[in-house]
């Protein structure tokens, strides 16, 4: 999981006046730059595009004037694009990047002579920073096949040119690529639209190797970062539905959408990317995850490799990192810290430090990173309400296995993991490295006050989470 000094980061922001976020890639990105007036929203829900509250969201959380894709017109994403151009067939103008030719397609070099235009007539200079959000991949899914890895390593490849080329091209000093992970086949939607069962399996599958992909990029790139998901939020089929006569589409259309991100999704969407960007530079601890107009999501919307490509500040300059009303990623420092999780369910990521941790109310996770495998010595949180039950909280230790290479079916068995009482009310969780090989002494992950450490050895299996889990 990388790291991030603020004495870094502060000196690079010092040399900024303006962060530049333009959009890239197909229609759902394409979309956060369009303003629905044509139907009323569901209250708290604005009539605004998404990238307004990307933009508010992120000038807010970092104090800098923010430059992005507010119009259609510098909004160079394009629709029904592709990245990969030697699948099927696909025009010109509609292709990224041809993989066996090794050379861009013209969409590419649209955007490119397009996005150098629209930074040159912002003024920005060399050492601007340059957050490109890239939402692509549903125009690929069609052609990766159940088991076809040419056509998934083709997707891959494509994509990482595409970034490489931009760079190499803007030749601006900071440019970082967030990925706006593809989102989900509206099923109903697409039996409208008259695909059949075989080709939604089909469909399927490639949604699944196209976020297989993205995830796998985003771990491997320092620059290349997984931002949060939005397939938990309403597609247009759903807001059709919902809205019924008043939507701005007729239900010809919406009835058959089968892959874009609804209105009131999109502008949820665009908060969320805010404060993702926001938090892997330094300005933000907290990922709030609401439905699409407003309410509290079910869970938090980011991925395992999501949370494992978050950039670990150093320290922060809040006394208290909070939590929200809604489910939340929280997230700590390399420093000591003192977290409070909200009414949500919440992931709380403390990473290193010695950190005082109240999860508050809902069925949290605490999620021990790899960061804290180099030196439990300097770690043991205090976790001081951690909630018994089936449905209650959870020690996420998973990573900390897989690191250490445990390939076993019961860490605790195998001493990998083990529950020493300190009084009648509190208890160590303590990590071992190499389990009953016993050549390292092992060392403490948390304390946990106000439990019972009887209860807790007993029904330990409920709050362990050892395999590799999604929240």
């Amino acid at each position: 999981m990388p790291t991030t000094t603020n004495s870094s980061l502060n000196q690079d922001l010092e040399q900024s006046n303006t962060l530049f976020v333009p959009l890239l890639g197909q229609s759902n990105a394409q979309f956060l730059s369009t303003f629905y007036g044509q139907y009323t929203p569901t209250p708290p829900v604005s009539n605004e595009s998404g990238v307004t509250g990307l933009k508010n969201t992120l000038g807010n959380l970092t104090g800098y004037p923010i430059e992005t894709s507010d119009t259609s017109e510098t909004n160079f994403a394009i629709g029904g694009s592709k990245a990969n151009g030697d699948g099927y067939y696909s025009e010109e103008a509609l292709t990224w990047w041809y993989p066996e030719q090794y050379r861009p397609g013209g969409a590419l070099l649209q955007a490119e002579q397009n996005l150098y235009n629209w930074l040159s007539a912002q003024g920005a200079e060399g050492s601007e920073e340059i957050a490109i959000i890239w939402g692509q991949g549903e125009s690929d899914i069609g052609n990766i096949g159940p088991g076809d890895e040419a056509a998934k390593q083709q997707y891959k490849q494509s994509t990482l040119a595409i970034f490489d080329y931009l760079k190499s091209k803007l030749n601006y000093a900071d440019v970082k690529f967030y990925i706006m992970e593809t989102g989900r086949l509206q099923e109903d939607g697409a039996v409208n639209a008259g695909l059949s069962d075989q080709d939604i399996d089909v469909v399927r599958n490639g949604v699944s190797v196209v976020r297989d992909v993205q995830e796998e990029i985003a771990l491997e790139r320092e620059d290349v970062l997984l931002a949060t998901d939005y397939a938990d939020l309403d597609m247009v089929y759903e807001e059709g539905l919902r809205y019924g006569d008043s939507y701005d589409q007729p239900e010809s259309e919406w009835s058959t959408d089968m892959w874009h991100l609804g209105h009131d999704g999109s502008k949820v969407n665009g908060i969320r990317l805010g404060e993702y960007i926001a938090l892997d530079r330094g300005d933000n601890h907290v990922l709030k995850f609401t439905d699409s107009y407003g309410g509290n999501a079910e869970s938090i919307s980011l991925p395992r490799t999501g949370l494992l490509d978050i950039n670990i500040q150093e320290t922060s300059t809040l006394d208290l990192i909070q939590g929200t009303y809604a489910p939340d990623v929280i997230v700590g420092t390399q420093a000591a810290d003192e977290i409070a999780g909200g009414a949500g369910s919440d992931v709380i990521l403390a990473s290193q430090g010695m950190d005082t941790i109240t999860g508050n109310t809902g069925s949290d996770v605490y999620f021990f990173d790899p960061s804290v495998y180099s030196d439990l010595s300097a770690h043991q949180d205090r976790i001081l309400d951690f909630e018994f039950g089936k449905a209650g909280d959870k020690l996420d230790v998973y990573e900390l296995l897989k690191l250490s290479g445990y390939s076993g079916s019961n860490a605790i068995a195998d001493r990998y993991i083990s529950i020493k009482p300190l009084s009648e009310n509190s208890l160590e969780i303590r990590f071992d490295f190499d389990g009953a090989v016993g050549v390292q002494s092992p060392g403490s992950l948390a304390i946990l006050e106000n439990v019972n450490p009887e209860r807790f050895q007993n029904e330990i299996s409920n709050y362990l989470i050892v395999t590799e889990t999604e929240f």
